[in-house]
């Protein structure tokens, strides 16, 4: 009765530490019996996504995946606090916002592709040697169609076209505390000749707007969307896509400079340094860009970093929203993070936008 006590109480400190083991039965022989490793990642659907196509394969094997809830901001802040000591995780996935101070901070071990055969169906640029890709969102202007249409508002074509008088307090902008600021931000202010160092173009450009709400979380957004107290929002196309058949949206990708059509923004997974069992983290790896997954990931809206999904899904009627095939992917831009100065950002926001926000 007592040991049954103490598991019992194990299993709830670490819940509440935000700590989950998957839950599927591990096999009775396999290749990593009794092998268990922490893999940090978000929460939700997310995790749900993880477990059905990786967890269950890994338990397969023998092995367990302890499930380390956060998003990517509080799972570095971990990393930082652990200097010096076990980290507190062995894979990391994370947006491309933050790979540059892991890597500059000497967080990371390389991957031994020779582990991961999946890799081959990925282009060159979702892998590097630290990490391979996991998923991507493209930033677009998503607008109502029925309220264009009814108020003869052109289709935008561009960020410039969101001062259109009728919009007017009919638009959402991201905010800067929020997770999906970046492309949005850095895209206006390429279109207005800025850049990641320059982005005065964009806060200009925002600060001329009537802005109705600027969004901190994607559920938020997407309930002013469906009851259409907003007509046009700069966000990730996978805002749309989860609202097919319940709103009558679409996007559009702006060229932000000529023949670069809209902002990427994208999930990594990577090998923490000093985790353990690294047989087993390539392998977990492996199964993140496997055939599985990544059809799970477009499921979910999405983009999926192999090649081979993407042009199933571009083969397919009504999912033009999205730019699918290889030379719409290529000609997209990937934001340069080692010369993005989130602090500057918020400050120089804070100075021109104001507490509107």
């Amino acid at each position: 009765m007592k040991s049954q006590t103490a598991i019992k109480l194990f299993a709830v400190g670490l819940v509440a530490a935000g700590v989950t083991a998957v839950d599927v039965k591990p096999s009775v022989a396999g290749m990593f019996d009794g092998v268990e490793v922490r893999v940090a990642s978000f929460g939700g659907k997310w995790r749900k996504l993880i477990e059905s196509t990786v967890g269950e394969a890994f338990a397969k094997e023998g092995g367990k995946m302890v499930y380390v809830a956060g998003s990517p901001s509080p799972n570095f802040a971990k990393l930082i606090a652990a200097r010096g000591s076990e980290p507190p995780f062995d894979l990391m996935e994370t947006t491309d916002d933050f790979l540059p101070p892991l890597m500059a901070k000497g967080m990371l071990d390389e991957i031994d592709y020779s582990k991961v055969p999946n890799e081959s169906a990925l282009p060159s640029q979702n892998k590097t040697k630290h990490g391979v890709l996991t998923w991507v969102t493209q930033s677009s202007i998503i607008y109502n169609t029925e309220k264009f249409k009814e108020h003869g508002i052109p289709v935008p074509q561009k960020y410039a076209d969101l001062k259109h008088p009728k919009l007017q307090g009919k638009i959402s902008i991201p905010d800067i505390a929020g997770g999906g600021v970046m492309p949005c931000l850095v895209g206006m202010a390429l279109e207005g000749g800025g850049s990641e160092t320059n982005i005065q173009p964009a806060l200009d450009l925002i600060a001329s707007l009537d802005v109705k709400a600027f969004w901190k979380g994607n559920s938020g957004l997407r309930t002013l969307l469906k009851s259409g107290d907003v007509w046009a929002a700069c966000a990730g196309v996978h805002t749309m896509g989860r609202l097919l058949g319940v709103a009558p949206l679409w996007a559009t990708h702006v060229e932000v400079k000529p023949g670069i059509h809209g902002v990427l923004k994208q999930g990594w997974l990577v090998k923490i340094k000093g985790g353990k069992n690294d047989a087993a983290r390539d392998w977990i790896v492996n199964h993140f860009i496997s055939k599985a997954h990544q059809e799970g990931v477009m499921k979910g809206w999405l983009l999926s970093s192999r090649s081979d999904v993407l042009a199933d899904y571009a083969s397919r009627d009504g999912m033009d929203f999205m730019r699918l095939k290889p030379d719409e992917v290529k000609n997209m831009y990937s934001i340069d993070f080692s010369k993005v100065d989130r602090a500057a950002y918020t400050e120089q926001w804070n100075r021109k936008v104001g507490a509107g926000s």
